[in-house]
């Protein structure tokens, strides 16, 4: 629970925002992601990058609770190993630690 005062939520975009020109994400930045993490509030890493880097972004933003990727297409719950991604084509998978349904659709899709 976060203290009274403080954000509910950080989110950021990456590229061009914490990734700079170099491709690199300074060692400042991730200590203040790491503060921010350590207060308790959640750190969501936004991206147009797609699924096949994911890797590369779990690199850039290591203290992100949440990756949206692919402009909000997928989201990955870097909390929970069982529950990789949802999806906005395919849902949620079984497991998904934050409840959704395996029949989970986006609003336009309803």
């Amino acid at each position: 629970m976060t203290r009274p005062g403080l954000p509910k939520l950080i989110a950021t975009d990456l590229d061009g925002t914490l990734v700079r020109s170099d491709d690199t994400v300074s060692a400042y930045t991730h200590g203040v992601l790491d503060r921010v993490r350590a207060a308790g509030i959640p750190v969501v890493g936004a991206t147009g990058r797609g699924p096949r880097l994911t890797e590369l972004t779990r690199n850039d933003i290591r203290a992100a609770d949440f990756l949206v990727m692919a402009g909000g297409g997928r989201v990955v719950d870097q909390s929970d190993p069982a529950a990789r991604w949802c999806s906005a084509t395919s849902g949620c998978p079984p497991r998904c630690s934050r409840g959704c349904s395996p029949t989970w659709r986006p609003r336009s899709a309803r």
